[in-house]
C-alpha cells in the first residue's frame, strides 16, 4: 500500500502535477485535514475505485464499501471527499483501484 501525498492549496496555489496510483492505497485523514478532496483521473482502462469502510455498522455486521467506476481517459475524473468516519483506529482509508495502469490522483488539502 501507498500513502497518498497530501497538496496543501491555499487561495494562489499552483496546482502540482497528478501521480500514479497503485492497485492499494492509503489516506491518513488526520493529515489530510477535514478539507481534503482526492481527484482521480483515468488511465489506460476503466478502473473501479474502492474506498474501504473499515468500520462495522451499528448491529455489529462489516461495513459496506463505497465503489465508483472512471472511465478510460485522462479527460474523465472522478472528485471525493474522504470522510472520517471510514477510516480505521489510526486514522487510515484504505482505497482500492480494479486497474490502475494510467491512473493518476491529486490528493489535496483547502489552506
Amino acid at each position: 500500500m501507498t500513502l497518498l501525498t497530501i497538496q496543501t492549496v491555499d487561495e494562489f496555489a499552483t496546482p502540482s502535477a497528478p501521480a500514479a496510483v497503485s492497485a492499494s492505497d492509503t489516506i491518513d485523514v488526520n493529515s489530510l485535514g477535514t478539507n481534503g478532496l482526492v481527484i482521480f483521473l483515468g488511465g489506460a482502462g476503466s478502473d473501479t475505485i474502492t474506498i474501504v469502510d473499515s468500520g462495522k455498522s451499528a448491529a455489529g455486521n462489516v461495513a459496506v464499501a463505497d465503489t465508483v467506476s472512471l472511465s478510460s481517459g485522462a479527460s474523465n475524473r472522478k472528485w471525493y471527499r474522504p470522510r472520517r468516519e471510514l477510516a480505521d483506529a489510526n486514522g487510515i482509508i484504505t482505497i482500492t483501484h480494479s486497474a490502475p495502469t494510467g491512473v493518476t490522483y491529486e490528493l489535496i488539502r483547502l489552506a
